[in-house]
């Protein structure tokens, strides 16, 4: 049975601390975030380069920083 405190037995409710749950909230945004940057850098040259047929300057321009950015 719970008690008041927050725990069953020895073992408490919550083993995450605030601390911790945070550290795993910010690295699920650090992954989350450029993955959904790079669908956006894809979508936009799939749509330029397949659909419109013309890729202008500007979307290399965002190619170039989308790969210097992964250091391939």
């Amino acid at each position: 049975m719970a008690s008041a405190s927050g725990s069953v037995g020895n073992l408490p409710l919550h083993s995450l601390s605030e601390e911790q749950r945070r550290q795993n909230l910010m690295v699920g945004v650090s992954i989350a975030m450029p993955m959904v940057s790079l669908a956006c850098v894809g979508l936009r040259v799939y749509t330029r380069a397949f659909i419109v047929r013309n890729m202008g300057p500007e979307d290399w321009t965002m190619v170039a920083a989308a790969v210097s950015w992964l250091h391939i």
